[in-house]
């Protein structure tokens, strides 16, 4: 037999919190893997990005490539390798994953 599955939207999974239909080992390791996944897709676009290929967008509205040298959970470790702000090209930063995308170019 074929076990199919369908997704399961936000409204779905409230109506289900609201009908008690999961246990608290369920939730538990709902809220393990929704964690992992929040963590993923974060990362997701940044990580693995060759040189150059990220942009650090400050408060100002400026923007700069750099290099990702280590990412955490909620911030990246980069090197600028523009000019941007205050900063020179060459800076080692911490900055939160918010500052940084990809380009659209």
């Amino acid at each position: 037999m074929i076990e199919t599955t369908t997704k399961m939207t936000t409204e779905d999974f409230i109506a289900a919190l609201r009908r008690e239909d999961f246990t608290p080992d369920d939730l538990m390791n709902i809220a393990r893997w929704a964690k992992r996944e929040e963590s993923r897709l974060s990362k997701k676009g940044i990580v693995g990005a060759r040189t150059g290929d990220t942009l650090l967008m400050t408060e100002g509205g400026e923007t700069a490539r750099v290099t990702l040298e280590k990412v955490n959970r909620t911030k990246a470790e980069i090197v600028t390798l523009e000019p941007v702000g205050k900063w020179e090209a060459g800076s080692h930063l911490s900055v939160p994953l918010s500052f940084l995308s990809r380009p659209t170019d």
